[in-house]
């Protein structure tokens, strides 16, 4: 079942397509808070349709919000190229403007799509692709991050539970105590 995924791809058409006209009625929104935003709809509509593609290959690709109930909800299939093709293209456009990962806690800078999860999912798809040399130019750039340390063989664990370790490029960040799992 394919729903969950164009929930998430439709949230992020939304916030692509308002975002420009939130910023003309709240002046305290900036250009900079703007493209952080956007980069960050970019990167998980991107994450939304590799998962597709990967799952399904053909699927509709859906590049606005269905904001009513006259949008065509019967769009044919799109193939797996021209999928790849526009989600790399959109990736390559908009990681100058992603976070760099530098916020307070580790939970938000994990849990944001910054530019190393824009090059980990770029090499990823690059992989998918059989696209090598991309493949090595965004690894390259993941390695030069020296924040990002391999866990011990020992604790290899901790990766997973308590989670939001310094291996770690991008985690959902859940909140059970706001029964968020």
């Amino acid at each position: 079942n394919w729903n969950n995924f164009y929930k998430v791809i439709n949230y992020c058409n939304e916030v692509l397509k308002n975002a420009p006209l939130v910023q003309k009625i709240d002046n305290t929104f900036t250009d900079f808070q703007k493209q952080n935003l956007l980069a960050e709809a970019y990167w998980l509509r991107s994450l939304a349709y590799f998962y597709l593609v990967r799952i399904y290959y053909e699927v509709p690709l859906v590049l606005e919000p269905s904001e009513n109930d006259n949008v065509n909800f019967y769009l044919p299939k799109s193939s797996e190229e021209v999928i790849l093709e526009q989600i790399t293209t959109d990736l390559k456009a908009n990681r100058a403007f992603a976070p760099s990962g530098s916020f307070i806690t580790m939970g938000e800078n994990l849990g944001r799509a910054s530019k190393v999860s824009y090059d980990a999912l770029l090499a990823d798809i690059a992989l998918w692709r059989f696209k090598y040399d991309e493949v090595l130019e965004h690894v390259q750039k993941i390695e030069q991050i020296k924040e990002l340390v391999l866990m011990p063989t020992g604790k290899w664990f901790e990766i997973f539970y308590p989670g939001n370790s310094l291996e770690s490029i991008f985690e959902f960040q859940f909140d059970g105590e706001k029964n968020q799992f």
